[in-house]
């Protein structure tokens, strides 16, 4: 067993749950100042936003039902709003991240209704250095 990457509980395997693709994007904050007479000004806040997309896909017939049920455990996630630390197989911590969106499109059905093949795309938000702000709401 070959790991990828790890988010949290979840493993990305070469065998079972292996990616295909990861965007990293890395934002930085530049305020504009319009000046009379004079071309704009930019003064630097700091860093932004800082996001994750890895996609992949899994066929469950060859990776078995655990792939299909890691799948469905982090859609399950998304509405649990914990951080989750980012690991890759190297070793490279990449810090806490949010799994922000899971998407996952389900292809070649079978004749129960299965799918064959289903594409996912997880989309994270790094959480920062700091305390993790909760819901403002009770």
């Amino acid at each position: 067993m070959s790991i990828l990457m790890g988010l949290g509980p979840y493993r990305f395997e070469v065998t079972r749950h292996a990616y295909e693709e990861l965007e990293h994007a890395a934002e930085g904050r530049w305020e504009k100042h319009e000046l009379f007479g004079r071309a704009p000004q930019y003064q630097w806040l700091g860093p932004g936003e800082e996001t994750l997309t890895i996609k992949g896909a899994v066929i469950p017939r060859y990776t078995g039902e655990a792939s299909a049920a890691q799948l469905r455990a982090m859609q399950a996630e998304v509405g649990a709003g914990r951080p989750l630390f980012l690991v890759a197989g190297t070793g490279r911590v990449f810090g806490a991240f949010g799994l922000k969106k899971v998407g996952r499109t389900d292809t070649y059905i079978g004749p129960r209704g299965d799918a064959m093949k289903a594409e996912f795309a997880l989309e994270l938000v790094r959480l920062g250095t700091g305390a993790i702000l909760r819901s403002l709401w009770p």
